[in-house]
């Protein structure tokens, strides 16, 4: 998976995961419309 890490305005890191559209078993399996991209996969 990928991220992107940042900090705010207090200066702690936040992540995020980086997302995309699911695929239809993913969105079957989960109820989600977003599941985390993966990496050189």
């Amino acid at each position: 998976m990928q991220d992107l890490v940042v900090r705010d305005q207090r200066e702690s890191s936040v992540v995020f995961v980086v997302c995309g559209l699911s695929t239809q078993y993913y969105q079957i399996m989960s109820g989600a419309e977003g599941m985390p991209v993966l990496v050189d996969e």
